[in-house]
């Protein structure tokens, strides 16, 4: 059988440091004892960088995807319920619109002729972590 690489490894390197990204908001859980979070964030930034090493079609990609989508519902709903405050809010949502339209524009221009696709969705996982930081700041707020 023939494993074909999804993309360059010059591309994807930027993508496995990126998934690194997300434990940095995992440190913070651990730190504040926010262990459901510390977990999903560990597993995520986990198999993130399994993938992205050699991203083939397989077991890794999949276990990429169902953690990511774990995460995007963890954080997406945590967000709604705790992210309250005004400030916070707006950063948030602003945000939120902010790594949609990189999400978008990573699979958009995936196929192009100019190879930038890797550069939005390095932009992708760095605003998913400030998103990550701001939603754990406000769960740690309104517990304490």
């Amino acid at each position: 059988m023939v494993y074909t690489r999804i993309a360059p490894q010059h591309e994807t390197d930027w993508l496995v440091f990126s998934s690194c990204l997300f434990l940095f908001p995992c440190v913070y859980a651990v730190i504040y004892r926010m262990w459901f979070y510390a977990t999903v964030l560990w597993a995520t930034s986990f198999f993130s960088c399994v993938y992205w090493i050699y991203p083939i079609h397989g077991f890794r990609r999949n276990m990429d995807l169902w953690f990511s989508k774990v995460a995007f519902f963890v954080f997406f709903g945590s967000g709604i319920l705790y992210v309250r405050p005004l400030p916070f809010a707006l950063i948030g949502y602003s945000g939120a619109v902010i790594i949609g339209v990189c999400f978008y524009m990573s699979h958009a221009t995936f196929d192009s002729p100019i190879r930038n696709w890797w550069k939005f969705h390095v932009w992708f996982h760095i605003l998913l972590m400030c998103e990550q930081f701001l939603v754990l700041h406000c769960i740690y707020h309104r517990q304490s």
